[in-house]
Formats: C-alpha cells, structure tokens, sequence
C-alpha cells in the first residue's frame, strides 16, 4: 500500500524509493540455511555476488544440496546423491573470479560424477533480468563431456575438457585434455594445445607398458598420443602413423589384433564423429 507524504512536510514523496520488485535473494538464501540446518545439514559454502546467493549445504558424507537464488527466486535446485551415482554430490566450486576475464561467469558450481569416475563443473552467469544462465556450452563441447578442471592462469579462466573415448576401451578407458582459455573480451572461448606434459606422460606410460608386454596398456597409450594429435590439428594420416608407430614392438594376440584394427579403423572413419565428440 502507497501512502500520502504527512502534512506539512517538504519533501515530496516518490514511491519508487520504496519499492522493491523481486526476491532479496541474501535473505532468502538465509531462510534456506535455517530450514536445512534444523535438518541437520551443515552449511559448507556461500557465495553472494551481484545480486546472486548460493549455498552448499550437507547432511553428512554421502548427502548434500545446492541452492541458488537471484532477485527472480530459486534459480537452481539439486540434491546428490542420485540412484546411479552420475551426481554423488554437489556444492560450489571454491574458485574467486573476481578481476578475472571469466566470460561472464559468476559462479561455477559442480556434481561429482562416481559413475564415469570424475567432478563435472558447470559456468553459471547472471542475465540483466535476473535470470541464472549455464555458460558452459560457449566452450563449445560434445554433451558427454564436461569441464573437469578450472583455473586461472593470467587473469583468465583455463578450462580442462577431458575428452573420453569408450568405444576404443580395451580394458580401460583413453582419455587426453583439450584446454580453452576465456576470451579477455567478445568473442569465442580459445581452444589452445595441450601442455607438452601431456605427450611426455603417455610416451613414458607407452615405454613402460612395451617393456611389460601390457597390449592393453600400450592400445590405450596409442589410442590418446593419436587423438593428442587430432586435437592439435594433425591429418589423418599423422594420426594413424602416430597410433601404428606407438604399437611397433608389441605382440598382440589374435583377438587383440583384431580389436587394434577396429581402432584403426574408427580413427581413419574420423574418430566416428570427430576427436572432440563434435
């Protein structure tokens, strides 16, 4: 309700001093603490920034809940952990973006994911209107992979994407980074080469598996120099040299040899829909 300005007073009265559109998201988000705590969750995390709270909250090991408000209300609401453990537990990532070129983001939350055995971690930023927007897919990613490392490195947000290859499984699972940088202005997330430490690992891993007689070992070490190479913008037959070369010495057996052509196979079919999943 308005009400007139007393008599006799100076100064005229404007509404608009006094009103308030929305929800006051800090209160709220104080609210949200006392009902879990009375739960007997505890709060873990808290973060308020431009108009935007998000709590982290947990029962005990194994439950927890992430909330997320802005002036438009709740904004983000999950609960771990979930039947197939592909989010065992979520909270916010403990990450200060502030003086940081972060694309926007404002806040980076994540689930941990103990089915594919890794912390999937999501870009959040906050529209004029209030709204909660997931950034993450500027990164320009496959939908089954996700950012897994964030950091900052010279004022920039450094993304770690961990590109996964199952369908080339033999025994377990290839794996190699792609890194992108946030744009320090307008533009595209960059896409940058994978750190030298990266070939240098799997070039040891390899040596050692070929003193082993580890085929498996040696199949996946050969598998993610290659897919290195594809991410780096090699050609398809640099590709499969890199692959065929890493596998010279080693003595696979019948069905080995065929599962190696299979290999061979996908990435010369370029890696069925691209080495980064696109």
């Amino acid at each position: 309700m308005i009400f007139a300005a007393a008599c006799g007073g100076a100064t005229t009265y404007d509404p608009v001093d006094h009103l308030h559109v929305g929800v006051d998201a800090r209160a709220s988000a104080d609210e949200l603490v006392d009902h879990f705590e009375r739960r007997g969750y505890q709060l873990v995390r808290r973060v308020d920034v431009n108009g935007l709270s998000a709590i982290e909250l947990r029962e005990s090991e194994r439950r927890s809940v992430l909330r997320v408000l802005t002036r438009r209300g709740q904004q983000l609401s999950i609960d771990a952990p979930t039947e197939d453990l592909r989010r065992a537990r979520v909270g916010i990532w403990p990450l200060s973006l502030a003086e940081v070129h972060a694309d926007g983001t404002v806040l980076v939350v994540f689930a941990e994911d103990l089915a594919r055995e890794r912390t999937c971690l999501a870009l959040l930023s906050l529209a004029p209107d209030g709204r909660l927007v997931e950034t993450t897919s500027r990164l320009d990613i496959s939908e089954d992979a996700c950012v897994e490392q964030l950091v900052v490195e010279g004022g920039r947000l450094r993304a770690t994407v961990v590109m996964r290859y199952p369908a080339l499984s033999m025994g377990t699972e290839p794996r190699v980074p792609r890194i992108h940088l946030a744009p320090t202005g307008e533009g595209p997330w960059q896409v940058v080469p994978a750190p030298e430490q990266a070939e240098r690992t799997r070039r040891i891993a390899l040596a050692a598996a070929l003193h082993e007689g580890d085929v498996r070992a040696g199949h996946r070490c050969a598998v993610e120099l290659a897919a290195l190479r594809a991410l780096g913008g090699a050609s398809s037959a640099q590709q499969l040299a890199t692959f065929e070369d890493a596998l010279s010495g080693f003595e696979p057996t019948e069905a080995q040899t065929e599962r190696i052509a299979e290999t061979r196979a996908y990435i010369a079919d370029g890696w069925g829909r691209g080495p980064d999943g696109s």
